[in-house]
């Protein structure tokens, strides 16, 4: 950040006058610390410091940050060092003016953000600084220059020229940039929540962000409040329109039981002034690991100068319908099976067979056909210490089932001996996982036959 004589000489006079006065408790001069400093700043519900770095040589000036909860939030007062509780320390600046948009940035490159919508807190003990290196030293000593950097948030007020500041640059939404070095973690903005009466194609696309981050909050009330009045949701998962506030929030209530979080896989935008318009694909991925796949139809209205969803219509897909799972998720669903072997414990892998599944097994004549079955195969192939591998493996994949079928290999443990078999496994999407509904193993019957042949010799 470059600062003209004017500042310095406005600083100087503050200095001079006293009229730049620490906190209690900031008198101990022979402690250096290093410390970030943050502008137009204001304190979270959950004790965070929201604002700006200033005059760093590696940032912009203006960009984001979001430190971890303060020791002591009472505390946050201008021009004083705060500490967060994974050990981080911050000098701060001016705070955010009354009047000025919810954290708004310098030289307005950042306007409307909320801390829910365009924050994400670093967790305790994950910080990382690379910070403006400023020692408490420094700052006591040389009042005049913290005075001036205190003074950086509002310099157009008092000499009406911003020119010397580089103002923040937009970035994609939702991206976040780390800073090096050991002191706090440096956030870009989030998606934004759009004021224009025609929308470009990326402020539409955040207005799905927007109701994908109210999903994650887990409060019913939080997603049907991006509805407008009057909205019509056609959902998934229910045959009943939701045609008011109370049937979209009881539809969430459910769903969001689930822990849902979406994406969009496909995307076809229009726009026209007050409203727009985004269909396409999207894919849920809940809590359980489940995945589902669905098209989408949003249409948004610009209600007293906010963007609401009017209509929203999800349907799954008709030719694909059901559990989304790729071909190598399904070949992992072997290492499931084999860790549970590992294990040693006979109910850890018959837990891994559906209601009604059937086992043919490889050294067994007996069809297992029950829980008690398969368990009691399982009892006795333990006994060898098998550990699994696949060779070669060819996968299909249909409606809440897929399969697996090729070659696999045992290492007997007991003593060293390996065997080949052929197998087919099929598995089902049963209460949230994927079992198997039916295992034939057998041995490979051209190696058998040279067996027997050679014990006739």
């Amino acid at each position: 950040m470059k600062l003209s004589a004017q500042y310095l000489l406005a600083a100087l006079a503050i200095g001079s006058t006293g009229a730049f006065v620490l906190p209690q408790g900031s008198a101990r001069l022979n402690q250096p610390l290093d410390a970030t400093l943050i502008e137009n700043w204001e304190l979270t519900q959950d004790g965070c410091v929201l604002g700006q770095t200033q005059g760093h040589p590696e940032m912009i000036d203006g960009e984001i940050i979001s430190t971890s909860p303060l020791v002591n939030p009472q505390a946050a007062v201008t021009a004083s060092f705060v500490s967060t509780r994974s050990g981080s320390q911050y000098l701060l600046g001016t705070p955010r003016a009354a009047g000025m948009p919810e954290h708004g940035m310098v030289n307005g490159a950042v306007q409307g953000m909320s801390p829910q919508q365009n924050y994400a807190p670093s967790p305790v003990g994950t910080e990382e600084d690379n910070s403006v290196s400023i020692s408490r030293e420094t700052f006591l000593a040389g009042g005049a220059i913290a005075a001036v950097a205190a003074l950086t948030a509002g310099v157009s007020t008092f000499f009406g020229d911003s020119s010397d500041f580089v103002p923040a640059q937009s970035t994609p939404s939702g991206m976040v940039a780390k800073a090096g070095g050991s002191g706090f973690q440096k956030f870009t903005a989030g998606p934004l929540e759009p004021k224009n009466e025609i929308l470009s194609s990326r402020e539409v696309s955040d207005l799905f962000l927007l109701w994908n981050q109210a999903l994650e909050t887990g409060n019913p009330d939080t997603v049907a409040m991006r509805y407008a009045d009057g909205a019509i949701l056609l959902p998934t998962k229910s045959d009943i329109p939701r045609s008011d506030y109370a049937g979209i929030r009881d539809y969430f209530v459910h769903f969001l039981e689930k822990k849902p979080t979406g994406r969009i896989l496909e995307s076809y935008i229009s726009t026209s002034p007050g409203s727009a318009m985004d269909v396409g694909i999207y894919e849920f991925t809940f809590e359980n690991g489940m995945r589902i796949r669905a098209r989408y139809s949003f249409l948004y209205t610009l209600v007293d100068g906010q963007w609401k969803i009017k209509h929203h219509h999800s349907s799954g897909m008709p030719e694909t319908p059901g559990q989304v799972i790729s071909e190598g998720e399904v070949r992992e669903l072997f290492s499931v099976w084999n860790e549970a072997l590992l294990t040693g414990d006979s109910d850890a892998v018959t837990k891994r067979y559906a209601k009604g599944a059937v086992l043919l097994p490889t050294v067994s004549d007996i069809p297992r056909t029950t829980y008690a079955g398969i368990k009691d195969y399982f009892d006795h192939f333990l006994e060898l210490k098998p550990k699994g591998k696949i060779i070669e493996s060819y996968v299909s994949i249909g409606e809440n089932w897929c399969k697996d079928v090729g070659i696999y290999e045992f290492i007997k443990g007991i003593d060293g001996t390996s065997v080949r078999a052929r197998y087919s496994f099929v598995y089902v999407f049963e209460d949230g996982e994927w079992k198997i509904s039916h295992h034939h193993s057998s041995l490979m019957p051209e190696e058998l036959l040279a067996k027997a042949n050679a014990n006739k010799v």
